[in-house]
């Protein structure tokens, strides 16, 4: 008899766990309380422009931990490789519509929050990207 399937399947990684992702959903955590935050409705000279972009950065921030759990996941290198060119734009995307939202309405907390999150998360991505292209 002739064994077809000679592969190791590699080792399951609970995702919840991966450091990344969990910044990732804070990043959304946080992008859902920048909507919720009444200050920026107020002080905002724009309100549609505002809420545009901040539709925009909930929906950025809602793919970034499935993009990453589909990275860690997939035994594809291509895919792994075209997930983290996804998130590396999501990324620049975010700090874009962070400084956009600092020029229409005034900083606050939140803002200030999100965009030091990202900076770090930016940061922890670059050697995550590193290590995940390396496993092939």
């Amino acid at each position: 008899m002739i064994k077809l399937n000679t592969q190791v399947s590699p080792t399951p990684v609970d995702i919840k766990y991966v450091t990344l992702y969990k910044k990732a959903m804070h990043i959304y955590a946080l992008s859902r309380k920048l909507n919720e935050n009444k200050l920026l409705i107020e002080f905002s000279g724009h309100p549609l422009q505002r809420f545009k972009i901040i539709e925009e950065v909930i929906l950025l921030s809602i793919r970034l931990p499935y993009t990453i759990a589909l990275a860690q996941t997939t035994p594809s290198y291509n895919t792994k490789l075209r997930t983290s060119n996804t998130i590396l734009k999501s990324i620049e995307s975010l700090k874009t519509h962070c400084t956009e939202l600092k020029t229409l309405c005034l900083s606050n907390k939140d803002l200030s929050s999100m965009d030091n999150e990202l900076h770090s998360f930016s940061t922890m991505f670059q050697k995550w990207r590193l290590i995940l292209t390396q496993q092939n």
